[in-house]
């Protein structure tokens, strides 16, 4: 189960508490593109990964096929707690030959 409770901890915090980057990995989307060459000709790489993660992402039930997301129901409309977090990570690196 990994760190579930804490990594819902944390994503409610919006990452004041913990590690909000290390709370996402493993599960995003993600693109690449050349976008040029170095002064040695090796490929200038720019990624973007990005994730959403809402009720029912962090509440799956890891190796099944569903999640506890009805009964936070209450808590997100109610309180506003466990709201759709987005994160959006880009960055830029040289394939060396």
């Amino acid at each position: 189960m990994g760190d579930f409770f804490g990594d819902i901890v944390v994503a409610g915090s919006e990452g004041a508490v913990g590690n909000l980057p290390e709370t996402f990995v493993g599960s995003f989307d993600y693109s690449y593109h050349v976008t040029g060459l170095d002064s040695q000709d090796q490929p200038i790489v720019s990624i973007q990964a990005s994730n959403d993660t809402t009720s029912a992402s962090a509440t799956r039930v890891p190796g099944a096929n569903f999640s506890l997301e009805g009964g936070l129901d209450t808590l997100m409309i109610e309180h506003g707690w466990f709201l759709p977090v987005h994160q959006d990570l880009l960055w830029t690196a040289v394939v060396p030959k």
